[in-house]
């Protein structure tokens, strides 16, 4: 009797020590699963921008771009050191999701009162969508008297 109820126990702990094996390695799949299923993928980010107006310093603006559709943006440069500019802007897609960036850029005098400016946009975040977004894109803006019109083209990730 004492050697059945010994192979029974031993046949009962090899039988728990098979589901809890498979049931950690469930887990562990489960989660690789969940890794791979919130990677980013690298996307072309292009599209067109213009500025609508000048808030309180801010430059404020609209545009349409691939993944984001249409969207409104703020700017806040720094142009002390004027045709160099550096500074950080806000792309918020309609629903409300945000892309943040910081950017440097460079303003050329084209003359018949036009300038060029061309900025290196880094993409550091954002919300909704958005969260922890990162990439880089170049804007190029043609800017005259009565308007600012430009393009991006990049590629983010999210």
């Amino acid at each position: 009797m004492k050697k059945l109820f010994v192979k029974s126990t031993f046949v009962v702990l090899l039988a728990g020590l098979a589901v809890c094996s498979s049931s950690f390695k469930n887990e562990n799949h489960q989660a690789n699963f969940r890794k791979e299923k919130v990677s980013k993928n690298q996307v072309p980010f292009t599209g067109k921008f213009s500025i609508t107006s000048d808030v309180n310093g801010s430059i404020v603006g609209t545009g349409i771009a691939s993944h984001v559709g249409k969207f409104t943006w703020t700017a806040n440069d720094n142009e002390e050191t004027f045709p160099d500019i550096t500074g950080t802007m806000v792309i918020t897609a309609a629903n409300g999701d945000q892309i943040f960036i910081t950017h440097t850029g460079y303003a050329t005098d084209l003359g018949n009162n036009m300038l060029q400016a061309d900025f290196d946009n880094n993409i550091t975040g954002g919300t909704g969508r958005f969260k922890g977004a990162t990439g880089s894109f170049h804007s190029t803006a043609l800017v005259t008297e009565t308007s600012v019109n430009g393009t991006i083209s990049g590629s983010i990730s999210y």
